[in-house]
């Protein structure tokens, strides 16, 4: 991804099985003030999502894809979710996008 200046915008994948920690991890590092303006990307699975509120910050940096795992069934939704973040940055929507933080779903087979 590149933002406003032309520089290029560091995406993460946070992945793990279930119950390894992710959102533990996640809301550690996001307390951190040099993550500041970081989006989240928060992928779910299942019939009830919760994962997105369990991440502390509250922002409306954090989107929640919830239609399938992203490896497989949501892959175009986070490619249009990323254009989309990239928009609103070009047009001011976003005043500033460090870095962006996708979390799979711990279904997921990121490889």
């Amino acid at each position: 991804m590149t933002g406003r200046s032309g520089f290029p915008i560091p995406v993460s994948v946070l992945t793990g099985f279930l119950g390894a920690g992710k959102t533990t991890l996640l809301n550690r590092l996001l307390k951190d003030p040099a993550l500041a303006d970081t989006a989240v990307i928060i992928n779910e699975f299942g019939e009830v999502a919760i994962d997105h509120l369990l991440v502390e910050q509250a922002s409306d940096g954090i989107i929640q894809l919830s239609d399938g795992c992203l490896c497989c069934t949501v892959r175009g939704e986070l490619v249009d979710t990323l254009a989309d973040l990239v928009d609103r940055l070009q047009t001011g929507r976003i005043a500033r996008l460090a870095r962006v933080v996708v979390e799979t779903t711990g279904l997921a087979d990121p490889t």
